[in-house]
């Protein structure tokens, strides 16, 4: 795990619930071996001062992210595409912590790499349910407790795919999914504005998960790497802390805003590595 950055401490006395975040194959996990985005996301608020309510489908899932958790943290068990159990979820945090300050919605499923006609329906809505339909579950949760303490931050994790370009992983589903939860960022920011919570978005690009790290050589890993401006693969870290910024006090003048984390890749047109090979002196 990447040490904390300067100032990263800024979250003391908040709690944060973070969904997906389990460890494996849960949901969010992305079904495979190690860490998942919602377990680093819930490590780096930890690292900054926060106690966390860490939720996922199973319970063995969040107690493999909690075996050494750098901080206060307990699971929470419950399907956030359920509402009643997205209710739950917050009541259980809100009666453990006895407050909530910092909503992340995490969890996701990547749903099917098939052409439209050939989506089937039941993946479609199981998609929607997750990655749409859950964050506004947990939201419309949320905001009442957070509006009664006059404080509050959420943060959604969308996708370069949501609004930025197409998915290169997933399907229409998955890009509908992450472009519609921008919509809900903006609106909910709008309307929750005068009560001191901000909502926004993040918008990772390529993630240097653990199976992509053992499905790719490291000469195939630096070529993926120099197609962004930066020239490497997002961290999970990159995502971790840029949402414990955006869950900061610090951010509170930042809202309904969907931030890209992807080395820069989506200023330019395609490949940076191209683009600096198309006769220009000035690099390399």
């Amino acid at each position: 795990m990447a040490s904390a950055p300067p100032g990263s401490g800024s979250l003391q006395g908040t709690v944060a619930l973070v969904t997906g975040a389990g460890s494996g194959a849960g949901l969010g996990g992305g079904g495979e071996a190690g860490p998942g985005i919602g377990a680093i996301i819930a490590r780096c608020l930890a690292e900054a001062g926060a106690s966390v309510a860490l939720n996922d489908l199973a319970a063995g899932t969040i107690q493999a992210t909690l075996a050494d958790f750098p901080g206060p943290g307990v699971a929470v068990v419950g399907d956030i595409s359920d509402p009643e159990a997205a209710a739950a979820i917050v009541r259980d945090t809100v009666a453990h912590f006895g407050r909530l300050d910092i909503l992340v919605n995490s969890a996701g499923v990547s749903g099917a790499r098939l052409a439209v006609e050939r989506l089937p329906v039941d993946t479609w809505l199981r998609v929607m349910a997750v990655n749409l339909n859950g964050p506004f579950f947990m939201c419309r949760s949320a905001v009442p407790v957070m509006r009664q303490q006059g404080f509050g931050r959420i943060v959604n994790v969308s996708s370069a795919a949501g609004g930025l370009r197409i998915s290169n992983s997933g399907g229409a589903d998955y890009t509908t999914s992450k472009t519609g939860l921008l919509g809900l960022t903006r609106h909910l920011a709008a309307e929750v504005a005068p009560y001191g919570i901000t909502v926004n978005a993040v918008c990772p690009g390529t993630v240097l998960r653990p199976a992509r790290k053992r499905d790719m050589t490291p000469d195939e890993l630096a070529q993926a790497g120099r197609r962004a401006p930066v020239g490497r693969l997002a961290d999970p870290e990159d995502v971790g802390w840029t949402v414990a910024f955006l869950a900061s006090r610090q951010a509170g003048y930042i809202t309904g805003q969907a931030i890209a984390i992807d080395g820069g890749a989506t200023v330019l047109p395609g490949d940076f590595s191209a683009y600096r090979g198309a006769g220009r002196k000035d690099y390399g």
